[in-house]
């Protein structure tokens, strides 16, 4: 059963709501000791300007904005972290943790049939999204 994650954006602004995002997946991974941490981003050559000054700001041992764009081998206490665009994620194979930032209502649809993905945090972009992933799953609220 996938758990799933809503980092509730109503009253942050969008980097903020980035960087919950992520340090919630890292929390989970590093408590249960999981292996994998995938990141969907919307454009993976331009790779979203806030999470990239997420990514930076974070400023966790081996997780560099380059080493994902690059697909290096990006390391986090032994949890194999990748980025991926959201018409590459039925490629993924089994995740532990799914972060998924700014992605359509459709990319959602295909994401949330995925069965093998342990977690699902969502990050939403708009409002609207946030409110139809929350009704639809009741997910925990970060």
């Amino acid at each position: 059963m996938t758990v799933r994650f809503l980092v509730k954006s109503d009253d942050r602004d969008k980097k903020e709501s980035a960087m919950l995002g992520l340090l919630t997946a890292f929390a989970v991974a590093d408590r249960n000791k999981l292996k994998s941490i995938a990141i969907v981003v919307p454009v993976m050559g331009g790779f979203e300007s806030t999470l990239n000054k997420v990514v930076g700001r974070l400023k966790i041992k081996g997780i560099s904005v380059s080493g994902l764009i690059n697909q290096d081998n990006v390391d986090f206490n032994g949890t194999k972290v990748t980025a991926t665009q959201p018409s590459k994620i039925s490629s993924l194979g089994h995740v532990d943790v799914l972060v998924v930032y700014a992605s359509t209502l459709d990319d959602l649809e295909a994401i949330d049939s995925l069965e093998q993905i342990g977690n699902i945090v969502y990050v939403p972009w708009l409002a609207s999204e946030q409110i139809w992933w929350a009704d639809k799953w009741n997910p925990v609220l970060v």
